[in-house]
């Protein structure tokens, strides 16, 4: 089946995005769900309890729904930023490294 063909249009005229763009600020990705189209992930953050200030919990803050081709390319750009903050010292192999053993699962069996 061929691809469909997307049009692509010109950039916003403006050098830099409108205040009308709401921020969402979280600490990480929740989860993940995906069809063969489309993937869906929470974003979350952790809030502090008004009452102990030692507690907080995980609470979902946003929902992202992208095109499976959009989360790929989603990928690849983010892949890319992390190469640069390597190059420029920001990000180190054993940040990285902490991350993986942080976010991958433990083998099933």
């Amino acid at each position: 089946m061929a691809e469909p063909q997307r049009q692509i249009t010109a950039l916003p005229d403006e050098e830099y995005p409108g205040t009308k763009i709401p921020t969402v600020f979280a600490d990480g990705v929740i989860n993940l769900a995906n069809s063969s189209h489309i993937v869906k992930f929470y974003l979350f953050r952790f809030d502090p309890s008004t009452k102990d200030v030692g507690r907080a919990q995980i609470v979902p803050c946003a929902q992202v729904v992208l095109p499976f081709d959009g989360f790929i390319n989603t990928f690849v750009f983010l892949e890319n930023a992390i190469e640069k903050l390597r190059a420029q010292g920001i990000v180190t192999d054993q940040v990285l490294s902490a991350a993986r053993k942080l976010v991958t699962p433990a083998p099933v069996g």
